[in-house]
């Protein structure tokens, strides 16, 4: 990821803004799996995932597995569902 370290700031720049944003839904997603907290009052993490169209699964696991392909087709790495 490109990231720039300032006096009191961390910035994620360029292409990596849509990862980061992945990553954050993903662990959106994790914490409703795990734990049954939501990320947000708004959207969900599973309908956002579905409106971006990575995902047609309608479980929040399947939706997980999709979404973490998906970060590996873009050059993350796999996180399993602990």
């Amino acid at each position: 990821m490109a990231v720039e370290v300032t006096s009191g700031a961390t910035i994620i720049t360029g292409e990596h803004i849509a990862i980061a944003r992945l990553l954050t839904l993903r662990s959106g997603l994790g914490l409703e799996i795990k734990t049954g907290m939501k990320l947000t009052r708004g959207r969900s993490p599973l309908a956002i995932i579905q409106g971006m169209g990575i995902t047609n699964k309608r479980t929040k696991k399947g939706a997980y597995a999709d979404l973490d392909a998906h970060i590996v087709s873009l050059g993350g790495q796999p996180r399993p569902l602990v």
